[in-house]
């Protein structure tokens, strides 16, 4: 049996511009290398997830979602059990 490798995941709920998320997701893939000890993720808010994927294309950095939330800015994050 394969040992994983453990994650890491971000996201940022509603906060931040389109400018901004760009930004964060370049530096964090810029200071990512495939050599990483754990997996690395961004789960930006449902409408920059188009972009995070495009800027992340051929990194080592993973994209992933999260839920919406009808606040204009904030953490607001569904929990579900």
């Amino acid at each position: 049996m394969s040992k994983r490798r453990p994650l890491v995941a971000g996201n940022w709920k509603m906060n931040g511009s389109r400018a901004e998320s760009a930004a964060l997701v370049m530096a964090i893939k810029q200071g990512i290398s495939a050599t990483t000890r754990a997996e690395v993720a961004v789960c930006p808010p449902f409408i920059l997830i188009p972009m995070a994927a495009e800027k992340l294309t051929g990194g080592a950095v993973v994209w992933g979602g999260q839920n919406l939330s009808v606040h204009k800015s904030g953490a607001y994050t569904l929990r579900r059990y």
